[in-house]
C-alpha cells in the first residue's frame, strides 16, 4: 500500500495594505457665526447634490445661499435671511471648488420667493 505524502503547506504572501485614502467628505462640528447661526465646514472630493432649503456659503465668504431647484440663491440681505430661516439655521460652509459649480439663481428678496 502506497503511503500518501502530505503536501507542504503553501506560503501565503501577505498582501500589502493599500495606502490610507483621504475620506471623500469631511464635515466639521457646527460652530456659531454671529448673525447666521451654526456653520459646518464641508470638505472633500465628492460633488454633493444639496436638497432644496439647504443653506450654503463659501468658506470665508459671508454671502449665504439657499438651494432651490438645483440653484444656489443668495439672500438680498441679513433681514431677508432671518425672515426666511430664523436665527438658528445651520449653514454649510463649502470650499470654493465645491460651491463654484452650483449655478447661481435669482436673489431671494422675500420668503415668498422660495415657494
Amino acid at each position: 500500500m502506497a503511503t500518501k505524502k502530505k503536501a507542504a503547506p503553501r506560503k501565503r504572501s501577505a498582501k500589502p495594505k493599500p495606502p490610507a485614502e483621504e475620506p471623500l467628505m469631511k464635515v466639521s462640528e457646527p460652530e456659531p457665526v454671529e448673525g447666521q447661526g451654526p456653520v459646518m465646514k464641508v470638505t472633500g472630493k465628492l460633488h454633493i447634490v444639496y436638497p432644496d432649503g439647504t443653506l450654503l456659503r463659501e468658506d470665508g465668504d459671508p454671502v449665504v445661499y439657499v438651494m432651490d431647484k438645483g440653484q444656489r440663491r443668495p439672500f438680498a440681505d441679513l433681514e431677508t435671511f432671518h425672515a426666511c430661516c430664523g436665527g438658528g439655521a445651520t449653514i454649510a460652509a463649502l470650499p470654493h471648488e465645491e460651491i463654484e459649480p452650483i449655478p447661481v439663481g435669482e436673489i431671494v428678496t422675500d420668503a415668498s420667493d422660495l415657494q
